[in-house]
């Protein structure tokens, strides 16, 4: 088998292994071996060719990472109820621990709450943990 056939099919194996697994890593193995692929046209020997494919991946890997974490934060959406995390909410009922008093509203949807101070109705609050279906607030500045 050709050495360019060798190189190619193994861009193809690291680009369907970082299709499966994408942590832009494989993504570095396969541009290895696309230079390596290229570099069969100058190059005769396997173990020239060998060394450009690690050369380059070696090179590749700290240029994606920047690109990797860009793309792990933005797909760490909150989601459910970790979304509620600093919204704002509406008092519904005065919020007061000792009472053990509270309800928000987000959105459509009442909430029981609790806080460190009281905090009267009407007012903004903004949520900074949910536990179960209990939100702890603080008032909003």
């Amino acid at each position: 088998m050709s050495p360019l056939y060798i190189w190619l099919v193994i861009a193809g194996i690291t680009l369907l292994l970082e299709l499966v697994t994408p942590a832009l890593l494989f993504i570095c193995f396969t541009g290895g071996a696309l230079v390596a692929a290229l570099s069969t046209i100058w190059i005769d020997q396997f173990s020239f060719q060998a060394v450009i494919f690690a050369v380059v991946s070696v090179i590749l890997i700290p240029l994606t990472r920047p690109i990797a974490r860009k793309m792990s934060s933005k797909s760490a959406a909150k989601t459910n109820v970790d979304a509620l995390v600093g919204r704002t909410a509406y008092v519904l009922q005065e919020i007061d621990a000792a009472r053990n008093t509270g309800k928000v509203r987000i959105g459509s949807e009442e909430w029981r709450a609790i806080a460190e101070t009281i905090v009267g109705v009407d007012s903004q609050v903004v949520v900074t943990k949910v536990e179960g279906t209990t939100l702890t607030v603080i008032p909003k500045t």
